[in-house]
């Protein structure tokens, strides 16, 4: 249990929460060497339940370094040294005397991993018996690299219902037989209102999902559209409350989003610029977000041209409307045009409000055989 942006956690808290995830049967415990006091309080709280639980961590992170201040990152190396060193660390700090997992952390390239040692090192380590599993977090453009080796068991990839850029690699990694770890699965949100904020929350309401919601809070909703992925095994949520706690382990309980309810929201949430992005393609969700104005203020259809509002628009909300809400129709979705993945009437995209016969059914994995049935982050701090 370390620290998140300006939050501390309490010695009570860490004991109080460690304990509460393994006793509601989560059994799989993500750390870093750089999350504060996360790997020391594992050790000192929870190592006497080592049997019950999945325990991975990072390497890569600088061994010994200050740390670093709320919200930043400290710089990291990857070289054989640090890579044994951190891996040493984290085993004392955390009382035992192997690591289901480690992964190389901050998304290195190939070649920063091999050029001084530090990809042997780790696999050395594993052949040693002190890591059980290879694993990265990694982000596009490095991870189809990484994915490209068959060296990595696990893949930490970030992911949920307003970050779709790394899905279709996502799908690529766990068809080359990899585990998937989804970090940021709950979108990096809060249960409550004022805390629904940044890039991931803009797309969210611009891409009106409200009524889809039936009567579920959008944490839920997004909780389960991340479960809803077939290629994932399970994803990080962090909390210090037992409140929240219980309400995810609630939300997931629930289910997969049912096929057509997820086919929709994924419609909705391209259009408002969540969608995947090509294996060789940097994501630019954080420097880019979806521009407001290139989306209609009543159904989210992309606009073809960027201006800015005319007469016909609604002032209200200072929002521009497509061409069907313009002339008062109802509907909305004015600027139709042949779908491009079927040929059939389609709206801009590949929008369901047209009735596009060529939407193939997707059907959600049940949650049952997960190999852990939620994660939660062990830590108060987001990132991987």
């Amino acid at each position: 249990m370390g620290r998140r942006a300006a939050r501390d956690v309490t010695e009570a808290q860490a004991e109080s929460i460690l304990n509460a995830v393994l006793d509601a049967g989560i059994n799989y415990i993500d750390t870093s060497i750089d999350y504060g006091l996360s790997e020391e309080r594992i050790g000192r709280y929870i190592a006497h339940r080592r049997a019950e639980f999945y325990l991975a961590s990072k390497c890569g992170c600088l061994v010994g370094a200050t740390p670093a201040p709320p919200g930043q990152r400290n710089a990291h190396v990857f070289t054989r040294e640090n890579i044994v060193k951190g891996v040493e660390q984290s085993l004392a700090r955390m009382k035992t005397d192997y690591l289901d997992v480690v992964q190389f952390h901050a998304s290195p390239s190939k070649e920063t991993l091999e050029e001084h040692g530090a990809l042997d090192a780790l696999l050395e380590l594993k052949e040693a018996g002190k890591v059980r599993f290879v694993g990265i977090s990694a982000t596009l453009p490095h991870l189809s690299d990484h994915i490209a080796t068959s060296v990595f068991d696990v893949f930490q990839i970030p992911y949920s219902a307003v970050e779709r850029e790394h899905e279709a690699a996502i799908g690529a990694a766990a068809e080359a037989g990899a585990g998937i770890v989804v970090r940021g699965g709950a979108a990096k949100g809060g249960p409550s209102e004022e805390k629904r904020s940044g890039w991931q929350w803009d797309r969210w309401r611009l891409a009106q999902l409200d009524d889809l919601l039936a009567g579920i809070s959008p944490m839920e909703f997004i909780l389960r559209f991340t479960f809803t992925n077939p290629d994932l095994d399970t994803t990080i949520v962090g909390t210090v409350n037992p409140a929240h706690l219980q309400s995810n382990l609630d939300a997931v309980q629930q289910g997969p989003l049912p096929p057509d309810l997820y086919d929709e929201a994924k419609r909705r949430l391209a259009a408002a610029g969540s969608e995947p992005r090509s294996a060789r393609q940097r994501s630019t969700a954080r420097t880019e977000p979806a521009n407001p104005r290139r989306y209609c203020g009543r159904c989210a259809e992309f606009l073809s041209e960027e201006r800015g509002l005319s007469k016909e628009d609604d002032h209200a909300s200072g929002r521009r409307l497509c061409v069907g809400h313009r002339d008062g129709n109802d509907d909305g979705v004015g600027e139709r045009r042949l779908c491009p993945r079927c040929q059939a009437q389609g709206a801009q995209g590949h929008r369901p409000r047209a009735g596009c016969p060529g939407r193939a059914a997707l059907h959600a994995r049940s949650l049952e055989g997960l190999r852990a049935k939620s994660l939660f982050r062990s830590i108060s701090r987001g990132g991987g």
